[in-house]
């Protein structure tokens, strides 16, 4: 199939306002900004979403888990997992105290990887998730790998940058990347590598 590359840089947005930017032309979310695609496909199982951002706030810390609603408050979205039903849709929260990876459906929103530490400048995210996995890279260094969805598909999104229903990025966001195949480090290293001059 057709590589997906779906772009936050080169795609379309309507928001609810208008939002500033930095001198590297990240985007500022004061907390209750965001951007919305106005079309959009969703890869599943297989996928990688990778951006780079800056969080001034902290977001909500779950337990790490494949069932539950921890989801449901405290988050930073910089992309928003979209109610998927019986499946799951994949987001990141993001702030000043770690990264985690939720998953939302049905009665169903658990934090599939939990990543706790600090983040105070722009900093490369990538997520990859391979065979409904996730995995977690930051500055193209790879993390750790969370748990398995027990969902039959988990889907990718970057409809909705910024914000979600259960929360409201706030920070700088730039560069959110999504692609239909599930990157290899070598490859989100280079990714990082190639803007580290221009954002860090």
């Amino acid at each position: 199939p057709t590589r997906i590359d779906n772009s936050f840089d080169e795609r379309y947005y309507f928001s609810n306002k208008i939002l500033s930017s930095n001198a590297v032309g990240a985007y500022y979310f004061d907390g209750s900004a965001s951007l919305t695609a106005s079309t959009y496909q969703q890869p599943t199982n297989n996928f990688s979403i990778e951006g780079w951002c800056q969080p001034t706030a902290t977001h909500g810390i779950d337990t790490q888990s494949t069932s539950g609603f921890g989801g449901n408050s405290g988050q930073k979205w910089i992309t928003s997992p979209v109610q998927m039903g019986s499946y799951g849709g994949a987001g990141i929260s993001v702030g000043t105290n770690g990264v985690s990876v939720y998953e939302h459906g049905s009665s169903y929103m658990p934090a599939l990887l939990v990543c706790t530490g600090t983040l105070s400048r722009m900093t490369h995210i990538c997520v990859v998730y391979t065979a409904r996995t996730p995995s977690l890279y930051i500055d193209g260094v790879f993390v750790k790998t969370g748990l398995t969805s027990p969902k039959t598909y988990v889907y990718g999104n970057i409809q909705y940058i910024g914000y979600g229903q259960y929360g409201y990025f706030t920070g700088y966001i730039a560069s959110i990347r999504e692609y239909n195949v599930s990157l290899p480090a070598e490859e989100v290293l280079q990714n990082y590598e190639a803007r580290k001059g221009f954002y860090q």
